[in-house]
């Protein structure tokens, strides 16, 4: 049964995977179709003060969107790096001692 544990797990870890992926992409096109309402406000901003205010504050909005949006792909980037050793050294079958210090593996959930 310790098997079975592990193989659920692992069906978590590749759904949330696939989540990651689909929620970026949503992130993505909301962005590229917001895109289309700061043009205009680059073109009004050289005629009004306040629309220029407008749009340093969306610029500003961009800009952290983007920051969060490179802290989550950086994260995902860092926790595949950690087990791409021990994978791909499993699939050459190689050693997979790193994948069992690491507790991934289904003798770590008992």
């Amino acid at each position: 049964f310790v098997e079975r544990r592990w193989l659920y797990k692992c069906d978590d870890v590749l759904q949330d995977i696939a989540n990651f992926w689909v929620n970026l992409e949503n992130i993505l096109e909301h962005l590229r179709h917001r895109t289309g309402h700061v043009e205009p406000l680059i073109t009004a901003a050289a005629k009004s003060a306040n629309i220029e205010k407008l749009l340093l504050q969306r610029m500003r909005q961009y800009f952290a969107m983007w920051k969060q949006i490179l802290r989550m792909c950086e994260a995902m980037v860092a926790e595949a790096m950690k087990m791409r050793e021990s994978l791909y050294g499993f699939l050459r079958g190689g050693n997979t001692s790193a994948a069992l210090r690491g507790g991934n593996t289904p003798a770590a959930l008992n």
